[in-house]
């Protein structure tokens, strides 16, 4: 319910005072303009997450990656530039921003290489979750990198 009035409400002035928030010193403002940007789904904040994704806070960071998964999600909207950040993000100190991350990459594009070598991260829970999302995308290069796991 709540993403579809989002979507609903997400004419470029609501976008506009979303992607601004994005710069608001408190912490949650920016989480939850980060959430509210991938539920609307507009591509023009793709670059602001891009950005948010260098946060100090770690919710922040989490929530954006969310969001460019969501707003990737939503057809060809991710680059090469979102890709490549999600993948960097792969390797960052917060299981939650890597797990955001993962998720990310399977709604953008299916990047198995790129899960694939996260099946070798030092946390358990984040190897499980590439593993399944590598079962989620279904493609049969995937098996022989699973076999091994």
């Amino acid at each position: 319910m709540c993403s579809r009035s989002a979507r609903e409400i997400g004419d470029p002035k609501a976008v506009e005072a979303l992607i601004n928030a994005l710069k608001d010193e408190e912490y949650y403002v920016r989480l939850e303009a980060a959430t509210a940007l991938g539920q609307i789904g507009d591509a023009k904040a793709l670059e602001p997450l891009i950005e948010d994704m260098n946060d100090d806070n770690q919710i922040v960071r989490e929530k954006a990656a969310k969001a460019i998964g969501e707003i990737c999600g939503l057809g060809d909207s991710c680059g090469i530039n979102e890709v490549e950040l999600l993948l960097e993000d792969l390797k960052d100190q917060s299981k939650g921003v890597r797990w955001r991350a993962s998720d990310a990459l399977v709604k953008s594009v299916p990047l198995l290489w790129a899960l694939v070598s996260t099946l070798s991260d030092k946390d358990p829970d984040i190897k499980m979750r590439a593993a399944k999302s590598l079962g989620e995308i279904g493609d049969e290069r995937a098996l022989e990198p699973l076999k091994s796991f």
